[in-house]
């Protein structure tokens, strides 16, 4: 589908003939005025009345309107979906516009110059056709987007769809040669990739076919600019040698705030027939399956099943060419997943070494007129795996920023920040403050306030243009039962969510029955589709070491190779915590060689002490808004000192189970006590009667010597 916009000048007799009424006097200015506008009338009912009828002639193939006149200058619309024999013209190109033009103006009666037309966006098509509908040329616009089956591209059912427009607008004659293009690869860094694919393009077909794409592409950049000048470069070689009949690079985001509408990309990728779809992903940008979660960083499942349904439908009539950070392994495989059968070659930027980085960094400060210094060049001459592009432009900017506050504009000198303020303070938010708050866990509040800022730390490297470690954020949790593993881990996931660290912070909780399949294959897929679930948030898989079955080749070793393979490829933006009690998890470790390289905390969670325990007796009480009379520490701390020597002992769970019992004895005192004397501070107050012969069961204690 093609859109152009159309100029006409009328000729003198069909503009006096048609908008000069001849009406003479001084004092007829009334009459004149009315006759003008019935001539309008006249005319805007015959325009709407050969519109539909040259619809219907060219078998719904195209559609031409009127648009707006000003004075004799006119200006139309036209849309051709395909070729129309009716009305004689075989192709959707600019000359066939011209002729359907000229056919509409002749239906009009309009006699008229040469006309000037150009290819015009679908935007701008859009507002095309609510002008001519405002300017009563139209019956509807909302029917003709529904017409030309835009109502869901540009039309008032495509809420939440965002896309941007790239029009070719040269001659054939205008169009690069191969040299210029392959120069222009070595020039956006990507000469290796993408100048053997320029070659084989130029090399043209065996035979000619009306449609058909052998392949498609995945352009891998970290920036989106230089991204997009990738695309321009090969929609250039492709529409040079035929390969696209369409003038138009239309790009679909992925962003933030999408509402899911699957039913958008179908029409998406039909109004591009014969023409480029570039699919942008960016991690700052992208969306999830929850339309509630702005800030999600992984495209969601249901997004990239929707697009992909379109792609593989019209993979012949439209290229696709999917726009991929290159740190984005993971969301590289979710499409190719989907797109299965379609063949892709991937294009990727290069990095510069040494005097080319400098070179790169001497000519954006060349740009904007400045003398590059030693700060700039820090650290690029000397990077053993080079500098991407992206790389030395954050690099570049920060220095530009920095120059000009200390030198173009020394007044603003003095006011500098602390670079490294963001990482010096302790990290933010309320899920930090009710870790810090949580009684003893004195070791895991340490490590977990390290691994943040080293994460946080990380990013500010990135951010300067300096080197950063890629490391996992995945960790072990080992401690006996009610130490608060669960809550601690989702915590931590709030935290590197509130920190920037992470996209969505949820705790997807799972155990050996949620991981391993009943039949053979199952294992592998089911772990693969909970780490897709966790994507930007934290896995928990606890009593990890139940994965482990002591043989080989079983379930579990499937599950766990599996797992080892996943957190890798899911390193940057989720993080998988193992827990369960120190002992069976040295075991586990040691089932896989490479399980134990990727985790990169080992978050200890020591037993409480009696002391510690009453704490946390005092804040189950707080929770229910009550409290804990005088006499009852006293009471409960023996009980506590017997319960840590204990094999099984239940930390946390313990003291809940102690609380409740207290609860159930209060409940039961103050029902069998005369009700009427019966206060709010009575009801609110447990009492040291309450924890009464609470103690720990004497099988659990723990005994030295013979028991007899």
């Amino acid at each position: 589908m093609r859109f152009f916009e159309i100029t006409a000048k009328m000729d003198a007799k069909t503009f006096n003939r048609m908008f000069v009424p001849e009406i003479t006097g001084e004092d007829d200015e009334f009459d004149k005025n009315e006759e003008n506008r019935k001539l309008e009338e006249r005319l805007e009912r015959g325009v709407i009345a050969q519109t539909d009828q040259f619809w219907k002639k060219s078998r719904e193939k195209s559609f031409a309107f009127l648009v707006s006149r000003r004075k004799d200058k006119l200006v139309l619309g036209a849309v051709l979906l395909g070729a129309s024999a009716e009305l004689g013209f075989a192709t959707s190109d600019i000359a066939s516009a011209e002729a359907f033009a000229e056919k509409y103006l002749a239906a009009l009666d309009i006699g008229h110059s040469k006309l000037k037309v150009e290819e015009t966006s679908i935007k701008n098509a859009g507002k095309m056709i609510q002008c001519a509908y405002h300017n009563d040329y139209l019956r509807d616009d909302d029917e003709t987007y529904e017409l030309l089956g835009l109502e869901r591209v540009i039309g008032n059912r495509s809420s939440g769809f965002f896309f941007d427009e790239y029009l070719d607008a040269s001659s054939h004659a205008e169009r690069p040669s191969k040299e210029s293009l392959c120069k222009a690869s070595r020039e956006i860094f990507c000469e290796t990739s993408l100048c053997p694919e320029i070659e084989r393009i130029y090399q043209g077909a065996a035979y000619r076919v009306t449609k058909g794409h052998p392949v498609h592409y995945i352009v891998r950049c970290d920036s989106p600019k230089l991204s997009m000048k990738i695309v321009e470069t090969l929609f250039d070689a492709l529409r040079a040698n035929g390969r696209l009949q369409n003038g138009r690079v239309s790009i679909l985001k992925l962003r933030a705030g999408m509402n899911r509408n699957s039913e958008n990309y179908d029409p998406f990728y039909r109004v591009n027939f014969g023409g480029l779809v570039a699919v942008s992903y960016a991690k700052e940008t992208a969306v999830s399956d929850d339309d509630g979660d702005d800030d999600m960083v992984t495209p969601g499942i249901a997004y990239v099943d929707d697009i992909c349904k379109a792609a593989k439908k019209y993979r012949n009539e439209v290229l696709t060419v999917l726009c991929l950070p290159r740190s984005s392994d993971t969301v590289q495989e979710m499409f190719l997943e989907h797109l299965e059968g379609l063949s892709f070659i991937p294009i990727q930027e290069e990095p510069l070494f040494g005097e080319a980085a400098k070179g790169y960094l001497r000519g954006a400060a060349k740009a904007v007129n400045l003398t590059p210094d030693r700060s700039l060049y820090a650290g690029v001459k000397d990077a053993e795996k080079g500098c991407l592009p992206a790389d030395l432009d954050r690099k570049f900017d920060l220095w530009f920023t920095k120059t000009l506050k200390d030198k173009v504009y020394p007044q603003y000198g003095e006011l500098t920040r602390d670079a490294y303020f963001s990482i010096k303070r302790k990290p933010k938010g309320s899920a930090y403050s009710e870790l810090d708050s949580m009684t003893g866990l004195a070791k895991a509040k340490d490590v977990i306030k390290k691994a943040v800022n080293y994460y946080k730390a990380q990013k500010v490297f990135r951010d300067r243009g300096m080197r950063a470690d890629d490391a996992a954020m995945h960790m072990i949790f080992t401690g006996n039962p009610g130490s608060a593993k669960t809550t601690v881990a989702r915590l931590f996931a709030r935290i590197m969510k509130e920190n920037g660290l992470l996209s969505r912070g949820d705790l997807v909780e799972v155990g050996r029955s949620d991981l391993v399949g009943r039949y053979v294959g199952w294992t592998a897929k089911i772990v693969r589709e909970k780490f897709r679930e966790a994507r930007g948030s934290v896995l928990f898989i606890d009593e990890a070491y139940a994965l482990v079955d002591d043989r080989s080749g079983s379930f579990g070793d499937e599950a766990i190779n599996t797992i080892v393979r996943e957190m890798e490829n899911n390193r940057h933006d989720m993080a998988v915590i193992f827990a369960g009690y120190p002992d069976k998890m040295e075991h586990f470790l040691a089932t896989n060689p490479g399980l134990r390289s990727r985790i990169a905390y080992h978050v200890p969670f020591g037993d409480y002490t009696p002391d510690e325990l009453y704490e946390i007796l005092e804040f189950f009480a707080r929770e229910k808004e009550m409290a804990l009379a005088p006499g009852v520490r006293d009471l409960v701390l023996p009980i506590f000192g017997s319960a840590v020597k204990t094999n099984d002992f239940g930390n946390g769970r313990f003291v809940r189970n102690i609380f409740e019992k207290a609860r159930m004895n209060q409940a039961d005192r103050l029902v069998t006590s005369d009700t009427a004397e019966v206060t709010d501070d009575d009801v609110r107050t447990l009492q040291a009667c309450d924890f009464d012969q609470l103690s720990v069961p004497k099988s659990s204690i723990a005994t030295i010597g013979f028991a007899t």
